[in-house]
């Protein structure tokens, strides 16, 4: 039999919203065979149609900063950060239902991480996105959980 290595992907799970701009990712994780294309979505429920509207995707691998990947712009540019493959990393727009996708293609161990969407309406006076600190709570507490489990499996 033979054994492909896997790659897991993780995205946020939850709704947010500030003021008319709501983001949902209901994707919990997603775990590729190396070399296929991992796919994440995210619907942001405003006026996507505005040009003041920015939309970003971040990933944070375990023990790093969160980091941006891409952007798009609000004259629809999708802007890669510095040393992030385009062909690697592609991001979708569909305004008519407001969904948003970011396709990872050649999925490889270091893809591995949580990834996760923000909307920033340049009218607002502070870009509308997950907080850092909820995000580290939020890995403190599944590492927290997933070491009780082992030290929980070594007891017995």
């Amino acid at each position: 039999m033979l054994l492909l290595p896997q790659v897991l992907v993780v995205a946020s799970l939850g709704t947010y919203t500030s003021g008319d701009i709501q983001i949902t990712q209901r994707i919990t994780s997603i775990t590729k065979t190396k070399g296929n294309t991992a796919s994440l979505e995210c619907q942001i429920k405003t006026d996507m149609l505005k040009k003041s509207v920015y939309i970003h995707w971040y990933r944070q691998k375990p023990e790093q900063p969160l980091n941006r990947i891409l952007y798009i712009s609000s004259n629809e540019n999708f802007v890669h950060e510095q040393g992030i493959s385009e062909e690697r990393y592609e991001a979708r727009k569909w305004p008519s239902n407001s969904l948003l996708s970011l396709r990872i293609h050649g999925a490889t161990e270091e893809d591995a991480a949580l990834y996760y969407c923000a909307c920033w309406d340049t009218r607002a006076p502070e870009p509308q996105l997950l907080k850092p600190m909820r995000l580290e709570s939020m890995l403190r507490n599944k590492r927290s959980h997933r070491n009780e489990k082992l030290a929980h499996h070594n007891e017995e």
